[in-house]
């Protein structure tokens, strides 16, 4: 379910919006990205009808994505030891989490 485009991502980064080697790791790193948040929020990515488009997800959530997105981009795995969250294994931000709250349904233990 894609809910950010390239084009936007790419802006996101402050990447040349024209077409490059990088793209497909981009996509990838957005792809990451978002299932990050769709898990978070307990959203099911194959839902049909889906529950968002990228005409209609909230900004609160873009703007989530494309954080996430940034992280990703920013920390690839390869920073020195302690350097930058952990963002592969789904490490969320404070800001996400809080900007998400309303989305998030809660958890019954």
């Amino acid at each position: 379910m894609a809910l950010v485009t390239l084009a936007t991502a790419k802006a996101q980064l402050r990447v040349s919006a024209m077409p490059d080697a990088e793209d497909d790791d981009i996509q990838r790193k957005l792809d990451q990205a978002e299932a990050i948040i769709l898990d978070y929020l307990k959203v099911e990515e194959m839902t049909s009808p889906p529950v968002w488009t990228v005409d209609t997800v909230p900004l609160v959530v873009k703007s989530a994505i494309l954080y996430q997105l940034t992280e990703l981009y920013r920390f690839r795995g390869d920073d020195p030891q302690g350097e930058g969250p952990d963002v592969a294994d789904g490490y969320l931000s404070p800001w996400v989490t809080n900007v998400l709250r309303r989305y998030r349904d809660p958890a019954l233990a």
